[in-house]
Parts: structure tokens; C-alpha cells; sequence
């Protein structure tokens, strides 16, 4: 007798999620409602659409957008087609939308025109890879991909992929300056989902708000919920006022969030939600144990923590609500447990696994790690060195279990829940003609964890304003990456080797700190 036993591909969890629950509603949108059966229809059709348009399994598409429940839409597509997805960071910068479609070889781009028009035509016509470019509705640049799918008949063939297919290629930054492709296959993303399943709070028929970019982390608790039979309610952008009436309104159960976001409801209320919500994940920086204390007495017990990053993506550790706890506060510092199915340890510089409670790297394997870097193969080597994936995250362990972060290995700075690596903000700053040193680190900041600070060495006789730079900055990577604060100084302090002494430019801010991560 013969046995296959191979795990099922993400496409086959995304089309058993809008099988199994057609009559429901998955999405709601601005005033649009979109039934599971509806939602399958759309990808159908979008998937008939690529197919006659040329676009092959293996090919990679792009994807710039705000959120919208097209994003998911499209990302179900792409997956189901058996391409490869690489979506764009919204708020990214030019320079760094131009590159990763270059570098991921991208042959088709989709955008919305109602928020990345200009960004489109843009891209458009200076990244040579593209062979098509598809709007969502009318746009400058490029076929409007709904109404050329409009008239088709759905293809509700089975998934055209396999468990080991590259899936998803997203781009995280690099402390070398260029971000770097992580290679995702579906049963990386299988995993994902499972794990999520196992472990996360969400109750049959869960009515999850997304506030947090559908392209990115939160985009992947999309078919969690769908396999609850649950309904995504898409929001923008968030603020205290939105995300406070989309929860009565819609009847919001869980949502997730970064701290910054966390620390804004706090400031917007006083007083406990009369609400059903049930969840709130957070997660992407951590959670400072004096203000995850007030949201506890404000919100309640609502509170769980997932650790993850863009290479073992959202379910490595998980603090469950049982464990936020304010007469521990040993536990509130923690990143929580590891997820069933992760291999954890706290390695040191020879990968030995250091003492209990000792501080080490932080180190991760199992199936939901990455495959490598895209086209880099000494990075990947330096990653997955001894087959475990290095984080690059400083912690310790408890007897417990409980693995609670003490610092970055790198120089990584996370403000408002997104990663800023400052040697890409070094360089441009670096490009200005009057600026001959640069050094950024990351100080402590109540409202975004940490806010991005430069210090700044002028050539002689020269001058440049902060504002300047500042703009250079938000031109070439993002509003995110813009220093809060430029400090001109005439030198900046070197290590034995030559290199920016960061500890040294950080140290005078978190002296009143008692760990280097906030």
C-alpha cells in the first residue's frame, strides 16, 4: 500500500475557507459587503483574467495598495495562479518600490489608483520587468483588472502550485542597505495558518478589524479567519476615533495592532470598552510592561502577543491572555512561549546553546522558517547557518519557557511597529552634499517604542537644515524611516574597528532604561 503524506498547499486552505462557508459575509469594505461565494467568484474570474493575459505559474506580481479587501483578493489569486506575490509597502519610498520590483524580477504590477496612482505611473515607466500593469477600477496607467475580469467565467480549477512552491516573496530592509527578499513557500504559509489556528483567540464566526496593512503582517490573519468563517472588516488607516466606532459598529470580536497603536486608544479613553471585542493581538515591536499594565485595566483581559518576523512569519512566540498577567510582571516583559511546532533556543556567538536565563541570539526552526534570501545565497547561508534561522534578536529564557527580548543584535530600529535599519537612512542622508558623517539609532519614545534620531557631521563650510534632510529621507524611503530628531555634531564616535560606535550615541538616552529595547 502506498502513502502520500504531504501537507495540503495554501491554495487549498484558501479555497476550502470560501467552499465551506459561501452564504457568509468574509469581507466588509467601506459600504461594500462581499459573501464567501461572491469572494470566490472575484478570484475566479481574476485567476481566468492572468490566465489569458499569459501570466504563468511561477511568475512574480507586485502590489501597491492601501487597504482594501481586494489586497487579500489578489494575494488568493496570485497564490491559487501558482505566481509568486511580492506586495509593496504603502508608505514605502520610490527608490525602494523601484527596487524590489527590479530585484524580485517582477513582470506584472497591480495597484490601487486611489491611493498609489502617481506611484504607479511612476514605476510604470521606469522598471523595465514589467510586462503589464493592472489597476483595481480605473486608473492613469495600465488595464482595470476588475472590469476586464468582469465578464469572464470563474476558474475554480484545483490550486496550480505545490506545498514546496516559492509563494511569497516579501522584502524586508538590510543593515547593507538594500532590503532583502524572503523566500516564503506555501508550506511556510500552511504553517502559518495552523499555527494561528492552534494558538490565536479567534472564536468561531470572528469579526476581525484590519487596521495594520493588509500587505504585510496582517494580511497573512486573513485566511484565519476565513477558516473560522469569520469576517474581515477592512479599515484604512487607523486612528483612536476610526478603530473606536468600527468596533460598535461592525461588532468587532479581535483585531491587531502595534503598540504605538495600543498607546493611542489609551490616550483617546478613559474608560473600559462596552464592546464584545474578545482579542487584540499585538505585536511587530515590544509592548512597554508599565503601559501594557494601564490597556489591561482599561480594556481588560483582551491582550496576546505574537513574536515573528518577516522570515518566520507572525507565530514563532505567543504571550497567551492567560499570561498577562499584572502580579507578574517577569511574564509582561516576555514575548511569550514558542508556538507548537517551533523549535526555540538562545544560541551564543558559536552557536552553543547558552545557560538558562542567560542572553544569547535568539534562534528558530521548523517548518514555518523561510527558504533563504532571494539571490543571496551568503546571507542565506549566514541566516540559516546550522539550520537554524538567527533572528538577530538578543534574549534570554526562562525555566518556564517564556522568552522575554533584551536587545538587537543589529542596529534594527522599530518605530510604531515597523522596522527602520539605519544604515539605508545613513546613505541618504550621506548623499546630501554638505553632510559628510551620519550616524541613526533608534531612542526611547512613548508614543512610537522608538523614534528614529540622527546625528549628523557637516563638510566645512557647509550648512543644511534639518527640514532638508528630513525630506530627502521621506523622498527616497518612507514617512517611517524620517528622523524625529537630527542632532549636528562635529564627530561621531568610532569603535576599535572604525565603525559608528551606535551604543555609545544611544547610551546617554537609555541610561534610565533597564533593557535597550522599548
Amino acid at each position: 500500500m502506498t502513502h502520500v503524506h504531504a501537507l495540503p498547499s495554501y491554495g487549498t486552505l484558501i479555497r476550502s475557507a470560501y467552499v465551506r462557508f459561501s452564504g457568509r459575509v468574509a469581507y466588509v469594505d467601506g459600504d461594500r459587503e462581499i459573501t464567501y461565494q461572491q469572494a470566490w467568484e472575484l478570484v475566479g474570474k481574476m485567476r481566468r483574467r492572468f490566465f489569458e493575459d499569459g501570466i504563468v505559474p511561477g511568475a512574480g506580481v507586485g502590489f501597491l495598495s492601501g487597504n482594501c479587501a481586494e489586497t487579500a483578493l489578489l494575494f488568493h489569486t496570485v497564490l491559487l495562479q501558482g505566481c509568486r506575490w511580492t506586495p509593496l509597502h504603502p508608505m514605502g519610498g520610490k527608490g525602494d518600490h523601484r527596487f524590489i520590483l527590479e530585484d524580485a524580477e517582477i513582470e506584472t504590477l497591480v495597484y490601487n489608483p486611489e491611493t498609489h496612482a502617481e506611484r504607479a505611473q511612476e514605476l510604470a515607466a521606469e522598471v523595465g520587468s514589467l510586462a503589464r500593469v493592472y489597476s483595481l477600477g480605473p486608473g492613469p496607467v495600465g488595464s482595470d483588472l476588475l472590469e476586464r475580469a468582469a465578464s469572464l467565467s470563474p476558474d475554480y480549477s484545483r490550486p496550480k502550485e505545490a506545498p514546496d512552491n516559492l509563494a511569497y516573496l516579501g522584502y524586508t530592509g538590510g543593515t547593507t542597505g538594500r532590503p532583502k527578499g524572503v523566500m516564503l513557500s506555501h508550506s511556510s504559509l500552511v504553517t502559518n495558518a495552523t499555527m494561528s489556528l492552534a494558538e490565536w483567540d479567534f472564536s468561531p464566526g470572528v469579526r476581525f478589524l484590519a487596521v495594520m496593512p493588509l500587505s504585510h503582517a496582517a494580511g497573512l490573519m486573513v485566511l484565519p479567519v476565513l477558516l473560522r468563517g469569520g469576517t474581515v472588516i477592512v479599515g484604512e488607516k487607523f486612528t483612536p476615533d476610526t478603530f473606536f466606532a468600527a468596533v460598535e459598529q461592525h461588532r468587532v470580536t479581535a483585531s491587531f495592532l502595534v503598540p504605538t497603536a495600543i498607546y493611542g486608544l489609551l490616550q483617546a479613553t478613559e474608560a473600559g470598552m462596552s464592546s464584545q471585542l474578545e482579542t487584540i493581538l499585538y505585536g511587530a515591536s515590544p509592548m512597554a510592561p508599565d503601559r501594557l499594565e494601564e490597556a489591561l485595566s482599561v480594556f481588560g483581559p483582551v491582550f496576546q502577543q505574537i513574536y515573528a518576523q518577516t522570515e518566520a512569519p507572525n507565530t514563532v512566540t505567543v504571550l497567551p491572555k492567560y499570561d498577562h498577567d499584572p502580579g507578574r510582571p517577569d511574564l509582561l516583559r516576555s514575548c511569550g512561549l514558542p508556538v507548537l511546532g517551533n523549535e526555540v533556543r538562545i544560541l551564543n556567538e558559536d552557536d552553543k546553546e547558552v545557560p538558562q536565563g542567560d542572553t544569547g541570539e535568539l534562534c528558530v526552526r521548523g517548518p514555518l522558517v523561510m527558504d533563504g534570501y532571494w539571490k543571496r545565497a551568503e546571507d542565506t547561508a549566514a541566516a540559516l547557518r546550522h539550520g537554524w534561522l538567527h533572528t538577530g534578536d538578543m534574549a534570554r529564557q526562562a525555566e518556564s519557557g517564556h522568552v522575554t527580548l533584551v536587545d538587537r543584535k543589529k542596529d534594527m530600529i522599530v518605530t510604531g511597529g515597523f522596522n527602520v535599519y539605519p544604515t539605508e537612512v545613513e546613505h541618504v542622508l550621506m548623499a546630501h552634499p554638505a553632510v559628510a558623517q551620519s550616524a541613526v539609532f533608534g531612542v526611547p519614545d512613548q508614543k512610537w517604542g522608538e523614534a528614529v534620531t540622527a546625528a549628523v557631521v557637516l563638510r566645512p563650510g557647509r550648512t543644511v537644515s534639518e527640514a532638508e534632510l528630513c525630506a530627502r529621507v521621506r523622498e527616497a524611503k518612507g514617512s517611517v524611516q524620517v528622523p524625529k530628531t537630527i542632532e549636528f555634531v562635529t564627530e561621531i564616535p568610532l569603535t576599535a574597528v572604525g565603525k559608528p560606535d551606535k551604543k555609545q550615541l544611544r547610551a546617554p538616552y537609555w541610561k534610565e532604561q533597564d533593557r535597550f529595547i522599548n
